[in-house]
């Protein structure tokens, strides 16, 4: 059963933007991102591409060529330092000498929820570097856990562009739409959210993070556990249901219409 997707509004933040850059040059293409036949959540007018590094994962840039340069993609990285390895992830992923210029730290309940290790954490960061000889800018959610302690990693889901095309494609947004399941608005200015200081870009995505887990991750969390008991309790109605029959070969063993099983004695 395909579950549906949770829609988070991103929220204009006009009062709090500064002036664009990208203010008559760039269209204005909205964050969405939606499912390909494969399951894989593809932003709309961009194209799942070759990776260009080898701990380089996925990666999509858009389709239009005005947004040359931009692009997302995921790296899992052998560091304990999310902020570390998320520098680390831009410079692998072709930016030039990219510099951390904003991090926010994750809520720790939040990470709890999907990895209950102690050592598990994670930030927002945002860094500057170069793209193509062109200042850029870089945003990312670095997460460091997994459930095997024989192999944590630090995973960094990132979006980077020219500082113009950052800003006009939304910054911030496009990491949330496309690894938080939000959607921009139909008529959303995403320069709006792409011209935030870097300090209160990473806070919002900090706060799309736990709205992610508390709106998406925990009602599949609990549906799936809901499953697992019913299952569980289907299997012991089963043996109850043959222990009761103790192998007399005129017992039967029916369901009920609600996948538990029960003994009928002749």
């Amino acid at each position: 059963m395909r579950l549906s997707i949770i829609t988070i509004i991103l929220i204009s933040l006009a009062a709090c933007a500064e002036p664009s850059k990208a203010q008559n040059t760039l269209p204005n293409q909205l964050a969405i991102a939606e499912e390909n036949q494969s399951g894989t959540r593809v932003m709309q007018d961009w194209s799942l591409v070759n990776p260009t590094a080898v701990e380089m994962t996925e990666r999509q840039t858009p389709d239009n060529p005005a947004f040359a340069g931009a692009e997302l993609w995921r790296i899992g990285l052998p560091s304990a330092e999310p902020d570390l390895a998320a520098v680390t992830a831009f410079s692998l992923a072709g930016m030039v000498n990219p510099k951390l210029i904003a991090q926010t730290a994750l809520n720790h309940d939040a990470i709890d929820v999907l990895d209950s290790h102690p050592d598990a954490k994670g930030h927002a960061v945002m860094v500057s570097g170069f793209i193509r000889g062109e200042p850029a800018h870089g945003i990312a959610i670095s997460l460091y856990g997994s459930t095997d302690d024989s192999n944590r990693r630090t995973g960094v889901h990132a979006f980077m562009a020219p500082e113009e095309k950052f800003e006009a494609l939304g910054g911030f947004s496009i990491v949330v739409a496309k690894w938080f399941h939000a959607s921009a608005s139909p008529s959303e200015d995403m320069k709006i959210e792409g011209s935030l200081p870097p300090q209160a870009a990473t806070n919002r995505m900090a706060i799309f993070f736990n709205r992610w887990v508390e709106a998406y991750v925990i009602p599949i969390m609990g549906m799936t556990m809901q499953m697992q008991m019913q299952s569980i309790q289907q299997m012991s109605s089963w043996n109850n249901a043959m222990n009761a029959c103790n192998g007399d070969p005129s017992c039967t063993v029916t369901q009920d219409g609600f996948g538990n099983w029960s003994a009928n004695q002749r």
